[in-house]
């Protein structure tokens, strides 16, 4: 199949997915009403809205080069031969500026075919996107109403035995802290958040307990983080507006240790309040401690 034969199938195939009930037509023809000849269609696409048909022709052009005026006016007197209700043009490599002023005043559509993953058709091509990065980034423990100073028990905190009231075993101080976590009993929110433990417990060994209030001190961090994210697509890029009709799409992925160590090109940490174009996505990735073991 030639490069151009294949170009007009693939419109073709894209045209049926986004049609719905519409009945799409491959190489049809239709009466030229002016001209008094059949008229060449690449894609014509029929419906009816009640008993009104509606007639929609597309043509595809797999140019070397950007579509450009004189393409766009054979299309016009094209449509008003035929007596389109609506035209499209498809283009592999794009239009001129000033292809897409003279569609304008036509009415017509233009279209660029855009497939990420194709040889002959690539495009590159991004939605704004956004992470924001929730870092569990330190933790601390206060220590109050003990009977006695429970140094060698609490050497190092976060590995210190807890029991509790009933003294019944609770596990490590640093397991029931990141259990806080997972748990969302530790907010979200930048800052320094203070979390009670256990209340009225113990620390200690079994043959040696000591009495104590213990209060966990989380660090929280939150940053965010705007850029490109890429995407992978067939679809047909409205070149007058920029919007995208695709069926589906998938975006890569996101490397976020490059992400947090600012190496991902054109994406930077900011204010969410000051970001000019929203994001259509917004990612959250949190990261916190492990927890070695759940019961």
């Amino acid at each position: 199949m030639s490069k151009w034969k294949e170009f007009e199938q693939l419109v073709y195939q894209l045209q049926q997915q986004l049609s719905g009930d519409a009945e799409v037509i491959l190489d049809a023809t239709l009466p030229g009403e002016d001209s008094k000849v059949n008229r060449q269609i690449d894609i014509l696409v029929k419906r009816s809205v009640g008993q009104y048909p509606i007639v929609i022709v597309m043509e595809c052009k797999d140019y070397k080069r950007p579509v450009d005026v004189k393409e766009v006016e054979a299309f016009a007197t094209k449509l008003k031969d035929v007596k389109a209700h609506k035209g499209a043009l498809v283009s592999g490599k794009g239009f001129s500026q000033a292809a897409l002023e003279t569609a304008k005043r036509y009415g017509i559509d233009m279209f660029r075919f855009v497939d990420t993953q194709s040889t002959n058709w690539k495009a590159y091509a991004s939605i704004p996107a956004s992470v924001e990065r929730i870092l569990f980034q330190a933790m601390q423990f206060r220590f109050s109403n003990f009977t006695e100073i429970p140094i060698v028990f609490i050497n190092p905190a976060e590995e210190a035995n807890i029991f509790s009231p009933q003294k019944e075993s609770l596990g490590v101080l640093k397991d029931l802290m990141i259990k806080k976590w997972i748990n969302n009993e530790i907010p979200r929110t930048a800052g320094t958040h203070i979390i009670e433990i256990i209340n009225g417990g113990y620390v200690g060994t079994p043959e040696h307990l000591c009495s104590v209030t213990i209060h966990g001190v989380a660090h929280i961090e939150r940053k965010v983080f705007y850029g490109p994210l890429p995407v992978d697509f067939v679809g047909l890029k409205n070149e007058h507006n920029g919007g995208v009709l695709t069926r589906s799409f998938t975006t890569e992925m996101l490397n976020m240790t490059e992400l947090a160590q600012g190496k991902l090109d054109c994406w930077s940490e900011v204010n969410p309040l000051e970001i000019a174009v929203q994001p259509l996505f917004t990612f959250m990735v949190e990261s916190g401690p492990s927890l070695e073991s759940l019961p």
